[in-house]
């Protein structure tokens, strides 16, 4: 059983980790192996292995969106379909998903329905969920950033079903079909006790949490309430996830063994253990459904079946077989599940659970058994935090001590009455509201105070994977009862990550990086001893930025500490829109900017960083420079290579570049001005830079066509090799290094998975 289940679930990763997917063909031999699983036991572990990853090739196919949605993007289609989500109102836009069920206006030889996300700007109606709608909209395949350390969103949309986002188009027909019918029934339930508690309580943490412990619903979640929970390690009891189903099914489990005994007819019936396990599954599914279903609670409500059946069957079985036989019925359920952090985290917690409380000879306290279950989650979480590139807050252990109690026994029992009692009779349920608002909200305030408490919480170490994996296993022996000379190799496994760094340059090397951010630009310059940062990125929103996207999550991948000088080309929003993340995340030595006194770049600012020179070359006199002709040009030289870093600068800014630099502009590489807009990049600047590579950084599909088809045309003629951030994501080379150019690297190619789009 053992091998069997691990093999195939690493058949199921091995599938996952596939940057482009095999043959289809190849899945069609998987009931052949199940016979020789059968009949040839000595190999299970090999056959398991094959048929996991072809279980999964098989599912994977059925999932990608094909050709078909290529030739769609960018039109204005006319759509029909359905709502199947909550929408998401923050004031500005709202977002929901919609089943696409036909295409009206233009030929589609792809499935139907297509799963898409939508946004509505301006002017958007009330939508709820379930209703069918006529709608004209623009869409483009699931596009995300590709940066090392950062987020897949790519793969996160895929994971949902979602195949392409988009947003309505402004339409007069535009339109209402129907209100849905019986299917979103829950849904429609959902959404109305989500409006109940918001109108009641407004938008406020303690009415955040109680639509999130309740519905499972976390949109309502600021970017700076998911820090607070990170920093205190209680992300998990925010969101219905196993351990909410856990607690849901262990109070009617014990409530319905009591009660069933009281009744002599029902034992005549059966035992009490096993109508009392009928009752908790009972409740659990209707907390799922409450829940909306979401992946979390699916996984966790697949555990408890497996759990629970044993028990009905009169067959128990033990700890880490029920752990297994639970994990072959998810990757059955959902082979993608092994793509998702809370997959391998819920697992891990258990596993981490029965490992603290297996052998233990004699009574032990609750407390003690308590402080020891939370040291053993911590302790092996934590490597699994890091490989996700997440934090580890040291506090969570303690924290957890008191809050998984007082959420299991206090919190989400009384919110799910409140919720209750507030839609069966809101009179009634007015004034629990109002108290366990207030007593959220509490609970919300003092995580904050705790979070605020600075030295507890440490970001992911720069390491790769597999040596966070080696970790584990290192984890994984200490926490077994193993003999004290296996510790000491096991220890080591556990430090090996903590002594791993990024290639380490050498005297008069630079690593230049530019970011995938979208429609704006971050680059990070490192030299062996030095980090600067040229622009910080856009902010799309509020909530939303480059900044804390993807410049401080890079940052932290490759372990920097500090910055030394920090360069906003210009203060426009798509250049520093992302700059009070990084100055929260990072102490700045040093600040320039192109356009804003008292920290303005002066052209003739030269300074040198472990053998590598760095020279401002514009704006010369920048009292007389407005726009985006005053932005901030850099020009970095190492062991004879050349980078020069142009900001937004226009056709003035390069003909005053070319006038007082003639024949000194030259550089192996260039970013492309004001991202290849019609505006720069002159003929004349083109050709006195006749660079080896010309770097746009510009988002996939953007509104201006940048860089536009002249200016590469420009680029190209002056012997220059064209990438763009949106095509290669996150572009890294070094200069310097001898031998000569290192690079270019491109992460979106470096990195690729089979449901990553392609350029």
């Amino acid at each position: 059983m053992v091998q069997g289940a691990l093999g195939f679930a690493a058949g199921i990763f091995l599938l996952q980790v596939q940057s482009e997917l095999p043959p289809f063909g190849l899945s069609l031999i998987a009931p052949i192996l199940l016979l020789l699983l059968w009949r040839f036991h000595g190999y299970r572990l090999i056959l398991s292995l094959a048929i996991g990853f072809l279980w999964a090739l098989w599912m994977a196919n059925g999932a990608l969106p094909g050709h078909a949605l290529s030739l769609i993007e960018g039109e204005e289609i006319v759509v029909e379909g359905a709502v199947d989500s909550l929408p998401e109102d923050n004031g500005r836009r709202l977002r929901f998903g919609f089943q696409v069920e036909q295409i009206l206006n233009v030929d589609y030889s792809g499935s139907l329905p297509l799963r898409v996300r939508l946004s509505w700007y301006a002017g958007y109606p009330n939508i709820d969920v379930g209703e069918r709608w006529r709608l004209k909209v623009k869409l483009k395949r699931a596009h995300g950033f590709s940066n090392p350390g950062g987020f897949d969103y790519e793969g996160w949309l895929y994971r949902k079903g979602i195949r392409a986002t988009g947003y309505v188009r402004d339409w007069e027909e535009n339109r209402r079909i129907d209100n849905g019918g019986v299917l979103h029934a829950i849904d429609r339930w959902r959404s109305g006790l989500r409006k109940r508690v918001t109108d009641h309580l407004g938008d406020n943490p303690g009415s955040a949490m109680l639509v999130a412990l309740t519905i499972g619903e976390r949109g309502g979640f600021e970017r700076r309430d998911w820090q607070v929970f990170s920093r205190t390690g209680t992300n998990h009891l925010v969101a219905i996830s196993g351990l909410h189903i856990g607690i849901v099914a262990g109070l009617l489990f014990f409530i319905g063994n009591r009660l069933w005994r009281i009744s002599i007819r029902g034992m005549k019936l059966m035992p009490a253990h096993q109508a009392a396990a009928i009752f908790a599954f009972t409740g659990a599914l209707v907390y799922a459904a409450l829940a909306g279903f979401a992946i979390p609670t699916q996984r966790a409500l697949l555990m408890l079946a497996v759990i629970l059946a044993a028990l009905l069957m009169r067959r128990p079985v033990g700890g880490i077989r029920a752990l297994l036989y639970a994990l072959v019925a998810v990757l059955l359920f959902d082979p993608l599940a092994v793509l998702s952090a809370g997959f391998w985290l819920s697992f891990a917690a258990v596993g981490a659970i029965f490992l603290a409380l297996a052998g233990r000879v004699g009574r032990t306290g609750y407390l003690q058994g308590m402080v020891r279950v939370q040291l053993y989650i911590t302790a092996l979480l934590s490597p699994l935090l890091f490989l996700w590139s997440m934090g580890v807050s040291l506090l969570a252990p303690l924290i957890n001590l008191v809050a998984v109690p007082l959420f299991s026994f206090l919190l989400v029992p009384l919110s799910m009455v409140t919720v209750l009692l507030a839609d069966l009779y809101y009179p009634a349920g007015a004034l629990l509201l109002d108290m366990t608002g207030s007593l959220l909200g509490g609970v919300y305030r003092l995580l904050e105070l705790l979070a605020g408490t600075t030295g507890f919480f440490h970001p992911a170490p720069a390491a790769p994977p597999m040596l966070w994996s080696v970790a584990l296993v290192g984890v994984l022996l200490l926490l077994a009862p193993v003999g004290m000379l296996a510790r000491l190799p096991a220890a080591v496994l556990v430090a090996i990550p903590f002594f791993w760094s990024t290639s380490p340059l050498s005297e008069g090397e630079v690593r230049f990086t530019l970011l995938d951010v979208g429609q704006g630009m971050s680059a990070v310059l490192e030299t062996r001893h030095h980090r600067l940062v040229y622009d910080a990125g856009p902010r799309f929103s509020e909530s939303f930025d480059a900044g804390s996207a993807v410049l401080v999550p890079y940052l932290q991948h490759i372990g920097v500490k500090g910055i030394d000088r920090v360069i906003l080309s210009n203060g426009d929003l798509d250049h520093a829109g992302g700059y009070a993340a990084l100055a929260g995340a990072f102490p700045i030595r040093s600040l320039l900017i192109g356009d804003r006194d008292p920290q303005r770049c002066q052209a003739g600012t030269d300074w040198q960083w472990d053998g590598v020179r760095f020279r401002i070359l514009h704006p010369d006199n920048p009292s007389d420079w407005h726009g985006n002709n005053s932005s901030c040009v850099l020009l970095v030289e190492a062991g004879g290579h050349r980078l020069l870093l142009t900001g937004d600068i226009e056709g003035a800014g390069e003909r005053s570049l070319v006038e007082r630099y003639p024949g000194q502009l030259g550089a192996d590489l260039v970013t492309i001005p004001h991202h290849g807009s019609l505006t720069s990049s002159g003929e004349l600047f083109v050709d006195s830079v006749a660079p080896r590579y010309a770097i746009a950084s510009v988002g996939y599909r953007n509104r201006y066509g940048f860089p536009r088809p002249e200016v590469r045309a420009r680029w190209h003629a002056a012997g220059a090799e064209i990438l763009t951030t949106a095509e290669s994501g996150a572009i890294t080379f070094i200069l310097g290094r001898k031998g000569g150019l290192g690079g270019p690297r491109r992460h979106r190619m470096e990195s690729r998975r089979y449901w990553h789009w392609s350029p």
